[in-house]
């Protein structure tokens, strides 16, 4: 439990509590003369109510820090190769690591760099990677080339005679060529000159399509 939560009076930043306490105690006081009871902010010897933001204190402190930085770096190597306790040392290893700027894993790496990798061979040898075309790929390993899509023919092809014709001398659908009149109107086309009457067959008795039998029917109804 915390001292916030305990049912007795909280006596934590008191002068009793700061007489017992290693920390850094604010060497500021109050406007009624006390001795403030906050911490001091790391590098200083006030809280941030008695001027620890201030630019030329953070200054001050930065350089406190910096000066004593040679002084407990000595003192954590001195922990991570003297200490007795094993988890002592890792962790005073690790923070010196840390301060020197190189990590786990760049340690590990150059210190278990061993004989080079066949492929890091390979591709020390390469200068260059040049760029040809499948037909070349395929030249240089001997290889026969592709066929194409569409393969020459074996045998020449057959010549047929033929000869060339008007289209204006034989119009479509067989008609022959001559001025269309032009009030025809929407009547019926004109028959050909060559066209010639159906002959007229009598009626039979065989079988027959309907449409043959009306138009029997009507012939034999005409006068």
């Amino acid at each position: 439990m915390s001292d916030l939560s305990t049912s007795g009076p909280n006596d934590k930043w008191s002068d009793a509590w700061w007489a017992t306490s290693r920390g850094r105690r604010c060497d500021g006081h109050k406007k009624n003369g006390d001795r403030c009871h906050n911490p001091a902010r790391r590098g200083t010897n006030v809280c941030d109510y008695h001027g620890a933001k201030a630019p030329q204190v953070k200054a001050k402190a930065r350089q406190r820090l910096e000066e004593a930085a040679d002084r407990m770096a000595k003192e954590l190597l001195n922990i991570a190769t003297d200490s007795e306790s094993e988890h002592v040392k890792l962790a005073a290893i690790r923070d010196a690591l840390d301060r020197a700027g190189i990590s786990a894993k760049q340690a590990l790496e150059l210190s278990a760099a061993g004989p080079t990798k066949p492929y890091e061979e390979l591709l020390q040898g390469i200068s260059g990677i040049a760029t040809v075309s499948r037909e070349e790929s395929r030249t240089r390993r001997g290889l026969a080339p592709e066929p194409r899509a569409l393969a020459a023919p074996e045998e020449p092809l057959e010549v047929v005679d033929a000869e060339v014709v008007d289209p204006d001398e034989y119009p479509p659908h067989g008609g022959a060529r001559g001025p269309v009149p032009a009030d025809r109107g929407d009547g019926p086309p004109p028959r050909p000159h060559f066209a010639e009457d159906a002959p007229s067959r009598p009626p039979g008795t065989g079988l027959q399509t309907m449409e043959d039998a009306l138009s029997d029917l009507r012939d034999r109804r005409q006068p």
